[in-house]
């Protein structure tokens, strides 16, 4: 709206007649109507020649007249089969490009069609002579020619300086801890462990854990029942976190224990001292804590499922067992070297 009237302020400031001479003072566009009622072309001629009149531009029909060439043509016609819909084309001599639009002026009065044919033909005329000027102003400006030098200063290499790493190395560590284990199959173990951490390559730790398991009493028909064990382990440590004060790595392990139940009948029944062996393999997280190349804690929490189990019975049943999925939490401090 803010365009239409101020078009249409330059309209009343400068609707004089059409020069006796088009384009020949001043650069010009070519104007094709002529497929348009004649009196309507008349008036779109009239309404563009007031909107470019400020920028000293004239619209011109084709003739005979000796002139330079036009900064534009620009070709105005009805759209077939589509009533007042117009096609609006321009050809940019100087950018050598084509721009256009259709306009619908089924929703505009009569007498104001001509109006807006014009002002968005001037519109695409100053979007095409917009992009020359942009592109002017992006050209770089020639250097003035410098006189030669007898030779140029050396110049220095750059130097590269490499980023720092994203981890921290990978220390050997000694180290004990409490260790827990509890088991659907009904035992409850706690005791000490001892391990050695030993990097395989910048990412991966070999663990080898050994420990002491005692197990909370469990009561059965005839007494009760008291477990020992003693385990070993190998894990598999890949790193997914370090820091200089924190690692955080996945835990891959095979544990195999030592199991014992000890029966504690109670007066007139007796029990017979088991054992064997139980195989569990495991997964889990392991978190360090301090600052790396020293003394830190150190937290395993993980899961396990039995590949081989044992179980203490009575009668034929069973009263409990190291057996079932298991559940781990160790917690502990290493030394790193």
């Amino acid at each position: 709206m803010l365009a239409l009237s101020l078009f249409g302020l330059t309209l009343a400031g400068s609707a004089g007649a059409q020069p006796a001479a088009c384009g020949v003072d001043r650069r010009w566009v070519l104007m094709q109507l002529s497929e348009l009622d004649p009196d309507f072309a008349a008036q779109i001629m009239s309404d563009l020649r007031a909107g470019l009149a400020p920028s000293r531009i004239d619209a011109c029909e084709p003739d005979t007249t000796e002139r330079k060439a036009p900064l534009a043509t620009v070709r105005i016609a009805n759209v077939a089969n589509r009533r007042l819909v117009f096609s609006i084309d321009v050809s940019d001599s100087v950018t050598e490009k084509r721009i256009g639009r259709d306009i619908d002026l089924n929703h505009v009065p009569s007498d104001g069609r001509a109006f807006a044919l014009a002002v968005a033909a001037d519109e695409l005329l100053r979007a095409s002579w917009a992009e020359l000027a942009l592109a002017k102003q992006r050209a770089p400006e020639p250097k003035p020619a410098q006189p030669e030098a007898a030779s140029p200063p050396p110049v220095a290499e750059p130097r590269v300086v490499e980023p720092a790493a994203l981890t921290q190395p990978s220390f050997a560590a000694l180290g004990a801890g409490f260790g827990l284990e509890a088991y659907t199959g009904g035992q409850l173990h706690f005791g000490i462990d001892v391990f050695w951490l030993q990097p395989l390559t910048a990412w991966l730790r070999l663990g080898v854990t050994a420990g002491v398991r005692r197990g909370l009493t469990v009561d059965a028909p005839s007494g009760s029942i008291a477990s020992r064990a003693i385990h070993l382990e190998l894990s598999f440590r890949p790193m997914l976190v370090s820091t200089s004060i924190f690692s955080l790595d996945a835990l891959v392990a095979l544990r195999g224990a030592e199991v014992w139940f000890v029966p504690e009948p109670i007066t007139g029944a007796q029990g017979t001292k088991t054992n064997s062996e139980a195989l569990f393999g495991r997964g889990g997280l392991a978190l360090s804590l301090g600052r790396a190349g020293s003394l830190r804690s150190v937290t395993t929490l993980g899961a396990g499922a039995p590949l081989r189990s044992f179980s203490a019975s009575e009668g034929g049943e069973i009263v409990t067992g190291v057996s079932g999925a298991e559940f781990f939490a160790t917690s502990g401090v290493a030394l790193e070297f």
